[in-house]
Formats: structure tokens, sequence, C-alpha cells
């Protein structure tokens, strides 16, 4: 937790894996807390690693595939190129059959590229086909050193949603995000220090 609050502290530093995945699991720590979540099967969060390992590298892990399987929601976290981060939410009940992307630098292409390897994973190792890709609008970091900062928040938007009940990509679908200014984006650092010490909630 130390190094994951000293890493945010700064303006400039790249958020790699260890502080992106960290720090999504201490603010899912932080909202359950909040909203009094005492079930576990809510939610899965694949970290890069995992995806990196059992996702994209096709290694086997019955107790992985049991875990994303076993949920209402999967979130993962992706490394593309140890450059650049984006995160992906797909629900896992069948009835809502897309895999949700948000990318701060807004790719199509990352997107579908990702999400033929999860399309791909879900057909053949979760035997759950007919998933699609859908790339959601994201705020633009800008910049080439912010993507884990916004895909650290672009997950708490997911786990928001899904722990107040109130999931709906459709709605992310039709927002209008805008861009942040570096003293904004130092601030959104600041809120995120903040709600992990448990003094602040991220909005």
């Amino acid at each position: 937790r130390t190094s994951i609050l000293k890493a945010l502290d700064s303006s400039t530093t790249w958020l790699q894996d260890e502080t992106v995945n960290g720090t999504v699991f201490l603010m899912c720590d932080h909202l359950k807390a909040t909203h009094g979540l005492k079930s576990n099967n809510a939610f899965y969060i694949c970290t890069s690693l995992s995806f990196d390992c059992y996702v994209e590298g096709g290694r086997l892990s019955k107790n992985f595939l049991l875990d994303v399987k076993g949920c209402v929601y999967s979130l993962f976290i992706i490394n593309i190129t140890n450059s650049h981060w984006v995160c992906a939410c797909a629900p896992m009940n069948g009835a809502n059959k897309k895999i949700y992307f948000l990318d701060s630098m807004n790719k199509k292409a990352t997107a579908k590229a990702k999400g033929k390897i999860l399309i791909k994973f879900f057909e053949e190792k979760l035997e759950l086909p007919g998933y699609e890709a859908v790339l959601l609008p994201s705020s633009d970091q800008i910049d080439s050193c912010n993507c884990g900062l916004f895909t650290i928040l672009n997950a708490t938007i997911f786990l928001k949603s899904i722990f107040e009940g109130c999931f709906d990509p459709d709605g992310l679908l039709r927002r209008k995000p805008r861009a942040f200014t570096d003293a904004e984006k130092r601030e959104m650092r600041q809120t995120v220090r903040s709600a992990l010490q448990g003094t602040e909630t991220v909005g």
C-alpha cells in the first residue's frame, strides 16, 4: 500500500502493473466497505498479470476459470506491451453478451484486438459463446503518462455501478467525457489516494 500511495503522489510517474492492479483492489475494498457488500461473487477482478498468463497466454488454471465464470461480472485490467493500460467489464450471466472496454486513448483497434482474445477465451475456456466487444467513450488522457490513472478511474466507474446495482453500459455509451487539465489530473491522483486512505470517495 505504501508504494502505491507514493506513486500516486507524483503527477508524471507511470503507474505500473503493481500500482494499477493494487489500486483497483484497494478501491474495490473501499467501495465494498462503503456499500456494505458482503458477497464475494458479485465480481471478479482479473489483474493484468492473470490476463497475460491465463487469457492471452493460454495457460490452464481450473481455479481461475471457476473464479471468472462463477461471478456476476468480470473486470479485466489489461497491460498492452508495458506501455498502455485499459480495462474491460463483462456481465457473466449470459443475458448481455458484451465485453465493454474503457480506454483513455479511445482506440477502436485496441478494443477489437483484445476483445477478440477475450471472446475466444469466453467461448473456448468458459463455454460462453456469442460475446462481442464494445468500446465505450472514455475521457482522453492526452498526455503520455496517465493511462494507468485513467484505467484506475475507468475501473472504478465499472465497480461503482456494480456495487450500486446500476450497471448501465448504454448510459456509458451515451455519455460525452471531457479532457482533463494537468492540474485536474494531479487532483484526480490525490482523490484516488484519499479514497484509498478512507477519507474521500471517488466520484
